[in-house]
């Protein structure tokens, strides 16, 4: 468990750290001029149902965000940022049709631009993180 908030990914060893940072790189442009890479999609979008009940319709139910996000990404795959560190707030990447993206709970153009300066730092950063290399929410 990560109290501090210092480490972001943890590996097994040095290639796992290499494949981390391959993967972390993958979702971010070459710099902060370009967007980021986007990946061919061939997967077929369908209706699916059970998406109406990820969510409690009760907003004092505790859900996990995880849950939520992997099905609506490509290939169920999300890269979590600090996974060790603040559990109730969860970072980190993943792409939709092939386009990478952000997910923080509080991803919402206004909320960036007039509530900057009273969110948790760890979702600030993310997000003018994000915001540098053009990563939509």
């Amino acid at each position: 468990m990560n109290r501090s908030g210092v480490i972001h990914l943890i590996a097994e060893d040095d290639e796992g750290a290499l494949a981390l940072g391959r993967r972390l790189l993958s979702f971010l442009p070459s710099n902060n001029l370009e967007d980021p890479p986007r990946l061919p999609y061939t997967q077929d979008l369908e209706d699916d149902l059970s998406l109406n009940d990820l969510v409690p319709t009760e907003s004092k139910i505790a859900y996990d965000i995880r849950t939520v996000l992997k099905p609506l990404l490509d290939h169920q795959d999300f890269f979590e940022i600090q996974p060790g560190f603040a559990a109730n707030a969860v970072i980190g990447f993943g792409r939709i049709q092939g386009r990478t993206v952000e997910s923080s709970p509080i991803s919402l153009a206004y909320w960036r631009e007039r509530w900057i300066s009273t969110l948790p730092a760890r979702f600030a950063r993310f997000i003018r993180f994000c915001n540098a290399f053009n990563i939509p929410c």
